[in-house]
C-alpha cells in the first residue's frame, strides 16, 4: 500500500496497522524529515527509512537524531541496501 502524501500517510497509520514506512526527504506540505519525527512520537514501532537525492551529513543527522530512522538512503538505491 503506498500514498504519496505525507498527511494521507499519517491519516492511513491512524487507521492501518503499518510495519515499515518509506519517505523521500523532499515532499510537498512537510518533509520527510518532519514525517518520519511525527511517526516516531506517534508510532514509535513502525520502522522508519528515509530516500534522498543530494545527501548531507546533517540530513543524516537530523534524520537519525529527530527522526531515529532505521535507514537512511541516497538515490539511486539499491535493492538489497532497502
Amino acid at each position: 500500500m503506498g500514498v504519496t502524501d505525507p498527511l494521507d500517510a499519517l491519516r492511513l497509520l491512524d487507521s492501518e496497522k503499518i510495519d515499515v514506512v518509506i519517505s523521500d526527504i523532499d515532499m510537498p506540505q512537510m518533509t520527510g524529515l518532519e514525517l518520519v519525527a511525527k511517526i516516531r512520537r506517534a508510532y514509535p514501532e513502525v520502522v522508519r527509512i528515509l530516500l534522498t537525492g543530494r545527501g548531507t551529513l546533517d540530513a543524516a543527522v537530523q534524520a537519525i537524531n529527530d527522526g531515529e530512522v532505521h535507514r537512511f538512503l541516497t538515490k539511486p538505491w539499491s535493492d538489497e541496501d532497502l
